[in-house]
């Protein structure tokens, strides 16, 4: 509660679970990973949201171990794992996912995003989404964008280190560590947009479809488990409060 009230991110337990190698749950061992099943890390995040009752800690944990991990492992390059994914592996690097189908989806869902082109043909992206979980404290943004030049939709791993995007003053603070706030990105730039890319130029809505699929799992997952740990606190409240009568 009090992490909630100041808006502080739990860095002390995020260390604790880089010890438990949780990141890299489904990852292959010559990544660093633990190369277990998504049915084995479904649980295990089902296990965390029981026992943390965190419901926005354990989202952010979502986040980093199941989406970001995974769509890196299945779509990054060569170069991008290497850049990437043991330093997403090891919590070195935050991940924030701000995703959504081309002009649709809801207000949680909603950006508008694109890539352009200046005068001298170097690429900027442009990025506003309403709401974002991670982004305040975010190093690694999953941004998807359309091409104005290529005219594809696609998934951009854009630099938003602490200062290089701008949030809402007032934070929206989950419960209880899950701090979110506003995408804003203002003509960025893209020092090089193929190595920017995730996939290939127009994979953008297959990579989409997969990551909305993996983000439904592991929110059923998360929210499951609250859920159980909550029913199991309220028990303990019940019994307490009927022996006290």
């Amino acid at each position: 509660m009090e992490r909630d009230r100041t808006c502080a991110f739990d860095r002390d337990v995020w260390s604790k679970l880089v010890e438990e190698r949780f990141f890299g749950i489904t990852i292959p061992k010559k990544f660093g990973g633990q190369e277990l099943s998504v049915k084995e890390s479904l649980a295990a995040h089902k296990g965390l949201g029981e026992g943390s009752l965190d419901l926005g800690f354990v989202f952010t944990v979502s986040v980093q171990s199941g989406l970001a991990t995974e769509l890196l492992l299945q779509f990054g390059t060569n170069m991008q794992k290497k850049m990437y994914l043991d330093a997403v592996i090891r919590g070195e690097i935050i991940c924030a996912i701000s995703n959504t189908e081309h002009q649709a989806g809801t207000d949680m869902r909603k950006v508008t995003a694109s890539v352009i082109y200046n005068s001298e043909g170097q690429p900027f992206i442009s990025a506003r989404k309403t709401v974002c979980t991670n982004v305040p404290f975010a190093d690694l943004a999953f941004i998807s964008a359309r091409n104005e030049r290529s005219d594809t939709f696609d998934i951009y791993l854009v630099d938003t280190k602490p200062g290089k995007t701008t949030s809402w003053t007032d934070q929206l603070v989950g419960v209880r560590t899950g701090i979110t706030g506003g995408l804003f990105l203002d003509a960025a730039p893209l020092p090089d947009i193929d190595a920017c890319r995730l996939g290939v130029a127009g994979q953008g809505p297959s990579i989409l479809q997969y990551c909305f699929d993996l983000d439904r799992l592991y929110l059923a997952a998360m929210v499951s488990g609250c859920l159980r740990g909550l029913c199991d606190l309220a028990m303990m409240n019940i019994q307490e409060r009927a022996e006290s009568d």
